[in-house]
């Protein structure tokens, strides 16, 4: 499995939490138009992989505004799904979240490219590895589920209604 993991470069990685924590994603406040873009960019991040979401949602597993308790808009959590060749029914969770505290009332942003971002873009990078071994025959034998939870900087309500609702 070595020449998969070598497949995450620090150049690659880079790049990556670069552009996931630049300004255009607006900081990613919970419910804001910056979320929205994030969610979206990992939606399309992971159709572009061929990974898909798990069954019976479009990678998003939508938070109304009311769960968030007057603290949020409406959010969503991204989720995509690799099947296990072994034990499908056996799921491995791997998670970050990819919310951050957005923008001041000046403008400036707050682009959160550490822990946030910086887990984010680990959490995708593994996932497309894993989706290159799966392609070649080498899938991992137990399902994984990948996990990207909003609302952690507000009050850790996206991983609440994950495990609330799995």
């Amino acid at each position: 499995m070595s020449e998969f993991a070598n497949l995450i470069t620090t150049a690659a990685l880079k790049e990556s939490v670069y552009a996931f924590a630049s300004d255009e994603m607006e900081g990613r406040a919970t419910g804001t138009k910056g979320q929205k873009k994030a969610a979206e960019f990992l939606r399309t991040s992971y159709k572009e992989l061929g990974i898909p979401s798990p069954e019976g949602i479009d990678y998003f597993q939508n938070i109304p505004k009311s769960y968030f308790k007057g603290k949020g808009q409406d959010s969503e959590n991204v989720l995509a799904f690799i099947e296990g060749t072994e034990y499908p029914d056996e799921i491995i969770v791997l998670s970050a979240h990819y919310d951050h505290i957005g923008m001041d009332d000046d403008g400036t942003v707050f682009n959160g490219a550490d822990d946030d971002a910086s887990g984010t873009m680990g959490v995708l990078k593994i996932a497309e590895v894993f989706a290159k071994a799966k392609k070649e025959g080498k899938g991992p034998k137990r399902s994984i589920l990948f996990l990207h939870v909003t609302g952690e900087e507000i009050g850790l309500y996206g991983s609440k209604y994950y495990t609330d609702n799995p």
